[in-house]
C-alpha cells in the first residue's frame, strides 16, 4: 500500500476543518480567529509541530559537501539525470549539449578521450632556422610639455564659492 503524499493529506485535513467550522455561529468563528492571531501573531508562540513542511534530510547526508551528496545519490539512486554530472577532484560539473561546464565556472576537466595507439614511424630529420635578428628599437617622441592653465575671469568670480 503507497503512503499518502503529505501535501494531499494536507488538503484532505483543510478541507475537513473547513466542514467542521462551517457549522460554527458568526460569533464563534470570530473568537477563534482572535485566539489564533493572538496566540500565533501577537504573542509568537511556535506551533505543535515545528518541523511541519521541511524535507526531513538523513543524518548522513547532512555533512556531506555538495560533490559527496552528488556521488552518493550516483551510486544509491538509478536516474538517468544524475548521469548528466560528474565529479573530478571535488569538483561538480554538468554536461550540457554535449560538453562538460563546472557549477562553479572553473575549467573543464581533461578530455577522457583514449590517446591514439603508438605507431613506430620514423619521422623526417628537423631543419632548424637560426633565429632571426631582434628588431631595432624605435624610441617614442618627446612629449610637449603641459602648462597648467593661469587665473582668468572666471577664477575670481567663484574664487569664494564654498563648496560642502
Amino acid at each position: 500500500m503507497s503512503q499518502e503524499h503529505p501535501l494531499r493529506r494536507a488538503l484532505r485535513q483543510q478541507d475537513a476543518i473547513a466542514a467542521a467550522l462551517a457549522t460554527r455561529s458568526h460569533e464563534e468563528l470570530v473568537k477563534i480567529a482572535a485566539d489564533l492571531m493572538k496566540t500565533y501573531v501577537v504573542d509568537g508562540a511556535s506551533p505543535q509541530k515545528p518541523d511541519v513542511g521541511r524535507v526531513h534530510v538523513p543524518q548522513h547526508l547532512r555533512g556531506l559537501g555538495f560533490a559527496s551528496l552528488i556521488e552518493t545519490l550516483k551510486f544509491h539512486l538509478d536516474l538517468k539525470e544524475l548521469e548528466q554530472f560528474t565529479v573530478t577532484d571535488g569538483q561538480v560539473f554538468v554536461k550540457l549539449g554535449g560538453r562538460e561546464f563546472a557549477l562553479d565556472g572553473a575549467a573543464p576537466p581533461p578530455a577522457r578521450a583514449a590517446a591514439p595507439p603508438a605507431r613506430l614511424v620514423e619521422s623526417p630529420p628537423v631543419i632548424r632556422e637560426p633565429p632571426a635578428a631582434p628588431a631595432p628599437r624605435v624610441e617614442a617622441p618627446p612629449r610637449p610639455e603641459v602648462k597648467p592653465p593661469g587665473p582668468s575671469e572666471s577664477d575670481d568670480r567663484f574664487r569664494m564659492l564654498e563648496l560642502d
